[in-house]
């Protein structure tokens, strides 16, 4: 039999013929009257009144419910609406596809650039520029490659600096790339651009992290002080005291005196005497127009210091004020003796008034 059924009058009924009977074709004609259209790729068949666009439009939300099962324990209840609600006691467990890298605490690690940046093969005076955007230094691998590495923010100007050279047995400061290496250089700038000097390869990785390898030589010794070459620069590792003797002679005084400068520019020491006690000059000349000093050669009017060294509780004091003392006990003795011409004698014993000479005043 063939397909299709021809009736009498010449109308045809649409059908398949599938052996010992034929199956009828039918097509859906939907939208309602006048406004029907047979149902194709193209129509389809609209399901509990949703426009075919819904879900596309912001206008026309396409909402979706889960419902639970009839028999549990959430039979008739929204179960994304509870989701959402604060303490509801409910989670939703949720798989994270390319997860976030975090520490042992699970605080978020900033990720590093995975994609790794192939720098060449470079000809000689051929350039590689590198966006540093978001990252704090670069790590690079030369195979063959040598060159220069400088530092721009405008793409016009570039500067070069020194970076760090990772080798095996130590890490060293550097201001070139060489062949068969690895480098971490900071990112001082958006641009850092590789210029190659020998032809060749290299391999880099933008890092998160700052450049914390970064080197400086050690000042094995203080050459220069104030822009002039220092007189004694002393050894390696230890304080230089400056003094008048060159390195390697033998000092002409031990310690290394003190020293200042006079009016008229001569540099002089400070003096001690035999005891080791700081010599300080007085006030005034005497009879033979010599400067008076105290613990000098000639000490208070003329007399060797080794005569007028008090063990007392005057020691050490300065001529103003063994001064102020004599004068005090003059006065003392000044208020008795008025007393006495008088007849009336103070109850005040002198120790009063040295506690409280304002008495005087």
């Amino acid at each position: 039999m063939v397909d299709n059924t021809i009736q009498t009058g010449s109308d045809t009924i649409r059908d398949i013929d599938r052996g010992p009977a034929k199956t009828q074709v039918m097509q859906l004609d939907v939208g309602g009257q006048l406004q029907e259209s047979l149902v194709s790729s193209s129509t389809a068949v609209p399901t509990d009144g949703v426009p075919a666009d819904a879900g596309q439009s912001p206008d026309i939300p396409y909402y979706t419910s889960l419902v639970g099962d009839p028999g549990g324990d959430f039979a008739g209840v929204n179960i994304l609406e509870e989701l959402v609600k604060d303490n509801s006691g409910l989670a939703l467990n949720t798989k994270i596809v390319n997860p976030v890298k975090t520490d042992a605490l699970g605080a978020t690690l900033i990720s590093d650039a995975v994609t790794p940046i192939q720098l060449g093969p470079l000809a000689v005076g051929q350039q590689v520029i590198i966006d540093t955007t978001g990252y704090q230094s670069i790590h690079l691998t030369t195979q063959t490659l040598t060159g220069s590495v400088t530092a721009s923010n405008d793409l016009l100007s570039w500067t070069q600096f020194p970076f760090t050279s990772l080798g095996l047995a130590a890490v060293t400061t550097a201001t070139s790339l060489t062949a068969t290496a690895s480098f971490s250089i900071p990112c001082l700038a958006r641009y850092i651009r590789i210029t190659a000097a020998v032809a060749g390869t290299a391999t880099a990785y933008l890092r998160s992290q700052p450049n914390t390898t970064q080197v400086s030589a050690a000042p094995t010794n203080v050459a220069f002080i104030g822009g002039a070459a220092a007189a004694n620069a002393g050894i390696s590792g230890a304080i230089v005291v400056g003094g008048n003797v060159a390195p390697g002679v033998a000092p002409s005084v031990n310690p290394i005196s003190i020293s200042g400068v006079d009016a008229v520019g001569l540099s002089r020491r400070v003096l001690t005497d035999t005891s080791g006690r700081t010599q300080v000059a007085d006030i005034g000349v005497d009879a033979t127009a010599t400067q008076r000093q105290i613990g000098v050669t000639l000490g208070v009017f003329g007399v060797p210091n080794t005569l007028i060294q008090d063990a007392t509780q005057f020691e050490g004091m300065m001529i103003p004020e063994l001064l102020a003392k004599i004068l005090l006990e003059l006065q003392i003795a000044n208020q008795q003796r008025a007393e006495m011409l008088s007849g009336s004698f103070s109850s005040d014993d002198p120790s009063v008034y040295r506690a409280d000479p304002s008495i005087f005043s």
